[in-house]
């Protein structure tokens, strides 16, 4: 079995790996099955999927993003030749058929990184913070601007130091530097974002990638900007929102979130949260490690049935 991965962000490092111990032969190009993050109309992705499509390779799509990726509730359109979704988690399962996901999905495990216990945190010395951060064009919807800034302010007003790990222009998130906090400009890569992660005392951001490998690496973590509607969009004139929303915002929810909360009762929930894991939260949307023999039992049955 040849395969082809498009590591994106080396968040498939791990999923190559066991690939590799499992015997498969990793190619460059002509793969039996190509496994890719995402399909959404985008030239970067269609040409590559297209390209392996015509060589005759099976789609396969793995995670882009953690916890889950709402895209495909009616803001991108699901590509019609995958063949498979690969989910770390069974709540990520759940979400995506929650709101229509059209393809069979299989759950293979957490995989983005090695994971680790949760350690609870007495004294608090260190918070890392990753806002919202905006798209590729820049662009982030007022809102979570405004959630990024009273956020940023809510934890300079703590007795604790404050890293800011960023992506794209610090004033496009809606904040600016300040001379009492550290601030990191993100390289959006999970082998960078790791070790910055692992240092902190306890992380906070909204719903995104950073917040599962924090979770994942056992650090207590707060959330933010959840009462707003998941979207997608490079500009004001382009923002598309999901469509099922109340049927899985719910299901999504993380316990620990500071938005609604004034600056010394969001500073008690931080320090609770640093002593208290979302074990339900992390049963359900980390879950259990990478499953190796799963994930070549289910890749061999693409292949079985189209012979």
């Amino acid at each position: 079995m040849k395969i082809q991965v498009h590591n994106w962000q080396h968040k498939a490092n791990n999923l190559i790996s066991a690939l590799t111990r499992m015997g498969v032969e990793i190619v460059k190009d002509k793969p039996d099955i190509y496994i890719i993050d995402f399909d959404g109309a985008v030239p970067y992705y269609t040409s590559k999927i297209e390209k392996a499509f015509q060589s005759g390779a099976e789609i396969v799509i793995y995670s882009h993003g953690a916890p889950v990726i709402v895209a495909w509730d009616r803001v991108w359109e699901p590509d019609a030749r995958v063949k498979l979704f690969l989910a770390q988690s069974e709540g990520e399962k759940a979400v995506m058929e929650s709101y229509g996901y059209p393809h069979p999905i299989e759950v293979i495990g957490w995989h983005y990184c090695r994971k680790k216990k949760f350690k609870p945190v007495k004294n608090i010395k260190n918070i890392l913070f990753a806002p919202w951060h905006p798209s590729g064009s820049g662009y982030l919807v007022p809102l979570g601007k405004k959630v990024n800034a009273d956020t940023f302010d809510k934890l300079r007003s703590m007795p604790f130091n404050l890293e800011v790990m960023y992506i794209g222009d610090i004033r496009q998130n809606g904040l600016n530097f300040s001379n009492d906090v550290t601030f990191t400009a993100s390289k959006k890569d999970v082998n960078f974002s790791l070790p910055i992660i692992d240092k902190a005392d306890l992380v906070v951001t909204n719903l995104s990638t950073v917040a599962s490998l924090a979770v994942a690496r056992g650090k207590p973590m707060v959330a933010y900007g959840q009462d707003i509607k998941p979207h997608d969009g490079s500009s004001e004139d382009n923002i598309s929102y999901v469509k099922n929303w109340d049927k899985y915002r719910d299901m999504l929810r993380y316990p620990y979130d500071i938005s609604n909360l004034k600056p010394k009762a969001s500073q008690y929930l931080v320090e609770h949260a640093a002593l208290h894991e979302a074990t339900e939260w992390r049963d359900k949307f980390i879950g259990d490690p990478l499953d190796a023999d799963k994930l070549i039992a289910v890749l061999e049955n693409i292949l079985i049935e189209e012979d």
